[in-house]
């Protein structure tokens, strides 16, 4: 009878991990296909379009210039994931987005690039300051003085 219960609930928690472990993979999965570095460039030359009304041409180019300035990136950062230094990762970081900004000018109009400007700052002013402590949630305790 003992045995018999041990089995159930081995199979109990068993069928309980199973689905929540698929589901686990499944989303792996998901977020591997969205950050492919083409449909990364894809998502970005997108919200771009949405921002200044791109034209075929300035689409195609802007695209070109995503997917190369990401393989960049994804070796600076393949760098830092095997031990390399992580402020020089983020001076070069740094760099390659200069370069980018430089380029997307190049190839965007002057009304256009400002209204980049424009939505980037907004979407910037939206962030929470990551130096600035977060908040705890409402169902977190906090210390209290004896």
């Amino acid at each position: 009878m003992r045995i018999t219960s041990l089995f159930v609930f081995f199979f109990f928690v068993l069928g309980i991990n199973i689905p929540s472990l698929q589901a686990q993979h499944e989303s792996k999965e998901r977020l591997r296909k969205h950050t492919s570095p083409d449909n990364r460039a894809q998502r970005q030359v997108e919200r771009l379009d949405k921002w200044v009304e791109l034209n075929p041409e300035q689409e195609k180019q802007i695209k070109f210039l995503y997917l190369e300035y990401g393989k960049q990136l994804a070796l600076i950062r393949e760098e830092v994931r095997d031990g390399g230094d992580f402020e020089a990762f983020k001076t070069k970081q740094a760099d390659i987005h200069a370069a980018q900004r430089e380029d997307i000018q190049a190839i965007l109009s002057p009304e256009q690039f400002e209204q980049m400007l424009t939505k980037e700052a907004e979407l910037k002013a939206k962030r929470p300051d990551p130096n600035k402590p977060r908040q705890s949630s409402p169902g977190v305790l906090k210390d209290q003085k004896s």
